[in-house]
């Protein structure tokens, strides 16, 4: 693996690890609330495992794909693609619990109950991440087209959330703020995604892997 891939992987973990460890610091010590929020550091625990071992997968896969490239730029994935791969693939993991927490044990706890919303919150990640992987192991023209567009849908999920927020509590100027933020964060993703020559590069090195 290149050495800035491995930076990368090893820049997440201690990420990982240093966010489990200020959650299950602040549960540890919160007072109030039923039931105690010391009772779900296990979970907290339980997905810093989790997250470590898809790390490793990941790390273990991309290794893979890089010694078997065909052109310079595919011994080393791009700093920012392997984030967004990473991170996107990261952010599946609460959700398929969240479904099957949902729909499996039935439970009303998130908005993975509605079908509707449950559509909207996979696309985003799930587009990100297969349109990087599919380019990766493909080298497809396509694919970043398809990792763009999961930003794009998480500003329309945005919007119908703000939609939903102003016909219930309200105009916020805050909401604006909070939307403006994110609209532009993936924008600039998916502008990346798109026009970005070292992404059309590497997605085209991968071709006849």
């Amino acid at each position: 693996m290149s050495r800035n891939s491995a930076i990368t992987f090893r820049i997440l973990h201690i990420v990982i690890a240093v966010v489990a460890t200020i959650i299950c610091i602040v549960l540890a010590f919160a007072t109030g609330g039923h039931p105690p929020g010391i009772v779900f550091i296990p979970f907290v625990l339980a997905y810093w495992i989790i997250s470590h071992l898809v790390l490793f997968g990941l790390k273990l896969l991309l290794g893979y794909m890089e010694t078997h490239g065909k052109s310079s730029i595919s011994h080393g994935w791009p700093p920012l693609l392997t984030l967004l791969a990473v991170g996107s693939g990261l952010a599946l993991l609460p959700l398929l619990y969240g479904l099957f927490h949902d729909l499996v044990l039935r439970s009303k706890w998130t908005e993975l109950n509605n079908v509707m919303w449950a559509i909207m919150i996979f696309i985003p990640p799930t587009c990100l991440f297969g349109g990087i992987v599919y380019g990766a192991t493909t080298g497809s023209r396509f694919a970043r087209w398809i990792a763009a567009l999961g930003p794009i849908s998480f500003i329309g999920y945005i919007f119908v959330q703000l939609g939903t927020e102003i016909m219930t509590k309200g105009y916020t100027r805050e909401s604006w703020i909070n939307v403006v933020i994110v609209v532009g964060i993936c924008a600039t993703i998916s502008s990346y995604l798109v026009s970005s020559s070292i992404v059309k590069e590497f997605f085209a090195s991968r071709k006849g892997i």
